[in-house]
C-alpha cells in the first residue's frame, strides 16, 4: 500500500486523522477512485481530478493543492507501487489531500452479468462523490445479503436513477439512453461517448421498461462496463449478453489497454 498525505510519503501506521476533524465529525469530505492499466498509468486521471475539484466548489470544501498539483499526487503513487493494475483513492478532507494506492483484483465473473435489486432512494447529493456515503452502503450492503451484486435506485416517481456505486445505461434502436442529470456524472460514460462516440441520451425510464430493453450495463471506473442480467429476478433479454453489449465491453477493454 502506498499512502501520499499532502504530498508527503505516510506510512500506513502513521496515516491519521483526527477524531474531532469534520470529515470524522460530520462526513465533510470528498472522495475519486480511479484505476490503473497494465502499464500502471491512471486512466482518466485528469477527469477524475477536475470532478473533484468541481465537486470541492460546490459544497466549499477548501483544497490547498492545485489540479496539476493532484494529478502529479496520483501520477507518483501509481508510478511508486509494486503491482500493475491498482485501486487508487484520492481523498479530499479538511487540511487534507490523501492518495491510496492498494492492489485491485476484479471478479472476472461479473462480466458475465450481475443481478440488480432495486431501491427507493435519492442521494442527497447526487452530483458529487461524498464521504458522508451511509444511503449507498447500507443499500449496497443489503442489495449483497439478498443475494444482488448491487441496489439500483429508483425515484419517488418510480423512474431509475443510478446504482449505489455506478451509472446505469440501456441501449435503445439507434442510441443509448442513461440518467445524466442529478446524478454522478460519469467519468466512464463521458468517456464512450468521447472516444467510441457512444450516442447516449439523457433520459428517463421507469423500472419496468428498464426491465424490457434488449440490453443493460452499468459502468464505472473500477469495472468498466458490466451487464445487467436481471433486476429484482426479471431477466433482461432472458439472460442473454447481446452481441451490441458484447462488442461495446470488447472495444472499451481495448481502449483502456492503449490509453
Amino acid at each position: 500500500m502506498k499512502i501520499l498525505i499532502n504530498n508527503n510519503w505516510t506510512n500506513f501506521e502513521d496515516a491519521k486523522v483526527s477524531v474531532f476533524s469534520e470529515a470524522v465529525m460530520y462526513g465533510f469530505g470528498l472522495f475519486e477512485t480511479l484505476c490503473t492499466n497494465q502499464n500502471k498509468l491512471p486512466l482518466f486521471n485528469a477527469e477524475h481530478i477536475k470532478r473533484l475539484f468541481k465537486s470541492c466548489r460546490k459544497i466549499n470544501l477548501p483544497i490547498q493543492f492545485s489540479e496539476k498539483a493532484v494529478i502529479e499526487m496520483v501520477d507518483q503513487v501509481a508510478a511508486a507501487s509494486d503491482h500493475q493494475i491498482q485501486r487508487i483513492k484520492v481523498l479530499v478532507i479538511p487540511d487534507n489531500v490523501i492518495v491510496i494506492s492498494t492492489p485491485l483484483v476484479i471478479d472476472s465473473s461479473i462480466y458475465n452479468g450481475v443481478h440488480l435489486q432495486s431501491v427507493p432512494l435519492t442521494r442527497s447529493l447526487p452530483t458529487i462523490k461524498s464521504t458522508a456515503y451511509l444511503d449507498c452502503y447500507l443499500s449496497w450492503k443489503k442489495a449483497n445479503e439478498n443475494g444482488y451484486y448491487d441496489a439500483l435506485f429508483t425515484d419517488s416517481n418510480g423512474f431509475v436513477s443510478e446504482a449505489s456505486r455506478s451509472n446505469v445505461v440501456w441501449i435503445e434502436d439507434g442510441y443509448y439512453g442513461s440518467c445524466i442529470q442529478n446524478v454522478l456524472p460519469g467519468i466512464t460514460i463521458k468517456m464512450l461517448m468521447k472516444h467510441l462516440k457512444l450516442p447516449i441520451q439523457n433520459k428517463k425510464i421507469p423500472l419496468n421498461l428498464l426491465q424490457s430493453k434488449t440490453a443493460v450495463f452499468i459502468t464505472n471506473s473500477i469495472i468498466g462496463i458490466v451487464p445487467v442480467k436481471s433486476i429484482d429476478q426479471v431477466k433482461i433479454n432472458n439472460g442473454i449478453i447481446s452481441q451490441q453489449l458484447s462488442q461495446l465491453m470488447k472495444q472499451y477493454q481495448q481502449t483502456i489497454a492503449n490509453t
